[in-house]
């Protein structure tokens, strides 16, 4: 009696990798194979998802001709809130102040650098001390690449 190798399991094995390929492919992932055939890798590629947050950066220029009075709720420490069109706060920081090699200003400088803000949001706002100072807003994609350079005074 002869017997009749099938091909079957070649059929299912090709099928079952051009499968894993496709959706691969839609994932925005790359398939790479072995020198043997096998499934060698399975990485994220070119289409890969962005990020899901940002740091965002930024500086605070407050011009007050040397008397600093009248700026009292803004100084070394003070803090920065980073928020939603909602009025959600999404990440809290630090101004630090920024040293001038020059000597005498008339004003105080300070920066503040908030890591991981979340993406997604139609607009991201800037609340530096008291809330009579009020909120500056800005898209996402302004936020992330260039920041927030304000002035007070």
């Amino acid at each position: 009696m002869s017997r009749t190798i099938s091909n079957t399991p070649r059929v299912i094995v090709a099928a079952v990798m051009i499968a894993v390929g496709i959706l691969a492919a839609a994932a925005g992932l790359t398939v790479g194979l072995g020198d043997d055939g096998d499934l060698a890798s399975l990485s994220a590629g070119a289409g890969q998802p962005a990020a899901k947050t940002f740091t965002l950066r930024g500086t605070l220029e407050v011009n007050c001709g040397g008397s600093c009075l009248g700026y009292r709720d803004i100084g070394d420490g003070g803090q920065v809130e980073i928020i939603n069109d909602r009025h959600e706060v999404l990440a809290v920081t630090a101004l630090r102040k920024i040293t001038s090699d020059a000597g005498y200003t008339a004003g105080q400088s300070y920066e503040f650098v908030v890591a991981n803000v979340p993406r997604g949001e139609k607009l991201y706002g800037v609340q530096i001390g008291n809330q009579n100072r009020g909120v500056i807003w800005k898209a996402e994609q302004e936020a992330a690449s260039i920041g927030f350079r304000l002035t007070l005074g």
